[in-house]
């Protein structure tokens, strides 16, 4: 388990790869993994894409990343 491990089974990259977007989708699922995985679950995908926009803008918000 861990972030290398979840980069490794969705994106099959290193964590140190990750894009932002990526890393976003992964930090998404800590919330509520069965809701928010698209992969197990396609049907969760507007639920997905949701939580994915709130990480995306939390991390605009706290300036990690620019808009």
């Amino acid at each position: 388990y861990g972030i290398q491990s979840a980069a490794q089974a969705y994106f099959g990259v290193d964590a140190k790869d990750l894009t932002a977007a990526q890393g976003a989708y992964l930090a998404s699922l800590l919330n509520a993994p069965s809701q928010y995985d698209v992969v197990a679950h396609p049907e969760n995908k507007p639920a997905a894409q949701s939580r994915w926009n709130y990480v995306m803008n939390g991390m605009v918000d706290k300036g990690w990343l620019s808009a």
